[in-house]
């Protein structure tokens, strides 16, 4: 097993910020993605219509 100095395991703690935040964004442009194509649906009603569909 190898010791990080503790300025290392900050370097690593920076970095994995950095890359949640990377994944955010990504998340986000996606969802900008898919409102621009079209792709979004109400949630409500398509849960009434499965509700309505299966008799629920």
């Amino acid at each position: 097993m190898q010791i990080d100095s503790m300025r290392d395991l900050k370097n690593i703690v920076e970095i994995e910020r950095t890359i949640r935040r990377i994944d955010e964004a990504s998340q986000v442009n996606k969802g900008i993605d898919d409102y621009e194509a079209g792709r979004l649906v109400d949630g409500p009603k398509v849960l009434a219509k499965l509700r309505d569909k299966h008799g629920i």
